[in-house]
């Protein structure tokens, strides 16, 4: 890919990134004179939190009203870390009777994850939906959002959950670390640390005010920061300066 941006960017006027990580990445093949950022956005009306949706979702995927859902919007690749995610819910699953995994999304590696869930029979714990896009549907079901990955550019799952008042707990990796303020609009722990997850993960479980605070900031973030309306704005204005 960078080879082909080499080649690309002889032609182009400028570069838009989606974040700052991306930018700093891309810095090392294309002069930062051409590079703006201009963060993604989404329509906090279509993402909203909505309590008959999330009732009625919740009944079809047989999850009681009493359950906790930790849930994840990515596909089945390498980046999105699924074992470390599958064997810290197995830990703590062992803990919290009450506990479900909503995986949401399909890919190259879905099948082999189904499989370690199956031997480790947990197969009433767990749900994969695969391919879908009833993203709006199945976010109104979870309780937690996590992002374990083991890079990232902007992740738009981040920024839907967050705008349903989601608490998200995700790694401190790539555009991750522009959108969370740590315990403030939701909770970044270093990648692949299992007892730092956990002890998130079990903190959120355990303090329903803190996982209301984390939510309802959230929320603001997305308003304020990553609107669909901010994000209009701006590159009407670059292309304008262009």
């Amino acid at each position: 890919q960078f080879k082909l941006f080499s080649l690309l960017q002889k032609c182009c006027n400028a570069c838009i990134c989606n974040s700052q990580f991306s930018k700093d990445e891309v810095q090392k093949i294309i002069p930062n004179s051409k590079i703006h950022v201009i963060y993604n956005g989404l329509d906090p009306l279509v993402f909203k939190k909505n309590l008959l949706l999330r009732k009625l979702t919740r009944s079809s995927l047989d999850i009681q009203e009493d359950e906790i859902v930790l849930g994840i919007i990515a596909n089945f690749r390498k980046q999105k870390n699924y074992p470390f995610l599958l064997k810290t819910f197995e830990k703590l699953s062992a803990k919290h009777g009450k506990l479900k995994l909503l995986c949401v999304g399909g890919g190259e590696h879905l099948e082999q994850s189904k499989l370690i869930v199956k031997r480790r029979n947990l197969n009433k714990k767990i749900i994969f939906t695969g391919y879908t896009e009833l993203i709006v549907e199945y976010l109104n079901a979870i309780d937690i959002l996590v992002l374990p990955s083991l890079w990232e550019g902007l992740p738009n799952a981040l920024l839907q959950a967050m705008s349903m008042e989601i608490p998200v707990v995700a790694s401190n990796v790539g555009g991750c670390l522009e959108i969370i303020q740590h315990m403030n609009n939701g909770i970044i722990f270093h990648s692949n640390d299992v007892g730092e997850f956990t002890t998130h993960l079990e903190n959120l479980i355990n303090d329903k005010n803190l996982a209301y605070k984390l939510g309802y900031n959230a929320r603001k973030t997305i308003e304020e920061r990553f609107s669909l309306h901010r994000m209009i704005e701006e590159y009407s204005a670059f292309f304008k300066k262009l």
